[in-house]
């Protein structure tokens, strides 16, 4: 990199960094599934399960890329913060800012405008969902922030500067899968990429060694997974509710929902990137944007892979899926219909109106930004976070069993308020006739249940 583009991502992961984590060590949302996911971080790697995260559609993800990544993250600033779930939070948010820092290069060296690069960042890293899970324990963020990295890689043209980085731009993009099945519509478009480019210019034998480097790195994440499936005779499926959606259309037991998946697609990235505007014209937007980008890029096919396909992939894919549809299954999508509009808006072959759009473009994120903070910034979060923080290092530097932790104040739904005390080396005994109260201030009293009782 150049000294001006190392600055400038420098400044990009600072920020975000900043934008996503800052306050997280007091209002940091504790749920059960965080308490559940970071407890498995904090075991030994060697316990780390060889599948992937529980789904609520009674299955797991198809591998334990995710696992390995929080695992890393606890040991690396867990220690900075007494291995409290914060920590994971805060990894996430670096994961997640180092990932956009290297799409602002890649966008700008792509379109040769830093004023379109930050402002497609911007505009993805301010996103009403992206702020709401800007620094929290759970895997559809981690699996936008890998599989953004892999689609940066791709944008810089790193796939085809030999075997290893091809590797690892595959590696990341697989591995987003692990993280969360969502991830598979962008992965496609990668791997896509890495075969169709190659075919274009009429290079047969590397597309043929792209294949063998796709097949040889997805075959080796799926170690685990494969192990585990020995291990219990193939008996619990990773990801039933997609197997099943698909033997009900194969079978006529399940329509395709071609119209309500396409809906569902623009209603999403309207709501993400439409605030504090409401924008009912998103789907022109993306038609057009889209269309641009076909006949302006066409020779590109890299960059059509990346930018035409995962949104297409989704509409067809979510259309065989059976069932009500989350809007954070579109989470690790969500960067692409951004990138479409910036490129498109930047398709002008002119430089000096080129350069006036992307100004405008960066204008308008920036303004947006605020507003987007204010809707989106303060969802998910438990203000109590840091009170019931440190009231449990209080109580765990007594020294003294307890029959159990409570709080004077409303706890977030499946949060356990003895987690972090446990984690600081408090000891629960039932026997034990002493109960800590933690207020809202993070001061302690102290309740002896057995006198109560007695009285």
């Amino acid at each position: 990199m150049t000294w001006r583009e190392t600055i400038m991502v420098a400044i990009v992961f600072v920020s975000l960094v900043t934008l996503r984590a800052w306050g997280v060590s007091t209002h940091f949302w504790l749920l059960g599934d965080q308490i559940l996911l970071w407890g498995m971080a904090l075991k030994p790697f060697s316990e780390l399960p060889l599948i992937g995260s529980p789904t609520h559609l009674h299955g797991y993800e198809i591998g334990p890329a995710f696992w390995w990544i929080l695992w890393a993250t606890r040991v690396v600033i867990g220690p900075w913060v007494s291995n409290l779930p914060h920590a994971g939070g805060i990894g996430q948010a670096v994961l997640r800012s180092a990932a956009d820092s290297v799409l602002c290069l890649a966008v700008w060296r792509r379109s040769e405008s830093v004023a379109g690069a930050l402002a497609a960042v911007i505009l993805i890293a301010t996103s009403a969902f992206d702020l709401m899970f800007a620094s929290q324990i759970w895997n559809p963020p981690m699996a936008e922030a890998l599989v953004t990295a892999a689609l940066a890689l791709v944008l810089l043209d790193w796939h085809r500067r030999g075997i290893v980085r091809l590797a690892v731009t595959c590696a990341l993009a697989w591995a987003a899968i692990h993280a969360h099945m969502s991830a598979i519509f962008v992965t496609v478009a990668i791997f896509g990429a890495a075969l169709v480019d190659p075919l274009r210019r009429g290079e047969r034998w590397m597309a043929l060694r792209n294949g063998l480097v796709i097949a040889s790195v997805v075959g080796v994440l799926q170690l685990p997974y494969l192990f585990y499936q020995w291990q219990t005779s193939f008996a619990q499926p990773a990801m039933a509710v997609v197997s099943d959606s698909l033997l009900d259309v194969v079978t006529h037991k399940g329509a395709t929902q071609f119209a309500v998946s396409a809906r569902e697609y623009v209603d999403v990235v309207s709501r993400a990137q439409g605030r504090p505007w409401q924008t009912p014209w998103m789907v022109w937007v993306l038609l057009v944007s889209s269309a641009i980008v076909i006949v302006r890029y066409w020779r590109d096919t890299a960059l059509l892979m990346v930018l035409v396909v995962p949104g297409v992939a989704v509409i067809l894919g979510y259309a065989l899926l059976q069932g009500d549809l989350d809007s954070y299954y579109y989470l690790p999508v969500l960067p692409v219909p951004v990138l479409t509009v910036v490129f498109a808006a930047l398709a002008i072959p002119w430089r000096q109106p080129r350069a006036v759009v992307a100004v405008a473009m960066l204008v308008l994120a920036l303004v947006m930004v605020p507003s987007r903070v204010r809707l989106s910034g303060t969802a998910l979060r438990f203000p109590q976070y840091g009170a019931l923080a440190s009231g449990s290092r209080t109580v765990a530097q007594r020294h003294m069993a307890m029959r159990a932790i409570w709080a004077s104040f409303e706890l977030p739904p499946t949060c356990q308020p003895e987690f972090m005390y446990q984690i600081l080396g408090g000891v629960l005994d039932q026997q034990s006739p002493w109960v800590a109260v933690i207020a809202e201030d993070g001061s302690v009293s102290y309740r002896d249940l057995d006198r109560e009782l007695v009285h």
